[in-house]
């Protein structure tokens, strides 16, 4: 087996993982809709049909709005319990936090790929597959075109390993990313 040019061994400290948490946050934002305004318009659609039944006695149209109303009413339900999911993500992700620091992960540069060994998860990959190099404050962050993320705290990242990515990577690094 061939020697790594570059081994990287860290245990992750909570400023780094909450640095990873914040960059992962802010790479997918997506819009959210609240299930009580759901509830809400739900409720004004079934005042609604009883307001059309009760002037037109038109049922099919009474009826429609009530199944819109029925309708907004599930998706609330939807929603809710997707952020009770959610909840339960942060207790696990509580949970991760209280073993930062205690388990160690490794990143190993080789010359024709790397390997990453975290706690839960390892994985090799070639450098031709990394789609950008992004920098917090605390992290650098190899992202590869499968959307798989490689993370090392800045402190372990040297000018060495910078220059010997850009060699290895080539151009296909965004300019200003190392």
């Amino acid at each position: 087996m061939q020697r790594p040019a570059f081994t990287l061994s860290f245990k992750v400290s909570y400023p780094q993982y909450r640095d990873y948490y914040i960059y992962m946050k802010n790479a997918g934002k997506s819009p959210r809709v609240t299930p009580i305004l759901l509830t809400v318009l739900a409720l004004l659609l079934g005042v609604a049909a009883l307001a059309v039944y009760g002037m037109t006695k038109n049922t099919r149209l009474s009826l429609s709005v009530t199944a819109a109303a029925v309708l907004l009413w599930v998706a609330s339900l939807v929603l809710r319990l997707g952020w009770y999911i959610r909840v339960r993500r942060r207790a696990r992700r509580r949970y991760k936090a209280e073993r930062l620091g205690k388990v160690e992960s490794e990143v190993r540069f080789y010359e024709d790929y790397f390997s990453a060994h975290y706690p839960a998860f390892s994985f090799d990959g070639r450098y031709d597959e990394i789609a950008r190099v992004d920098r917090t404050e605390r992290l650098v962050v190899l992202r590869m075109r499968s959307g798989t993320i490689a993370v090392v705290p800045s402190s372990q990242w040297k000018e060495q390993m910078s220059r010997f990515l850009s060699q290895k990577v080539g151009s296909e690094i965004p300019h200003g990313a190392l």
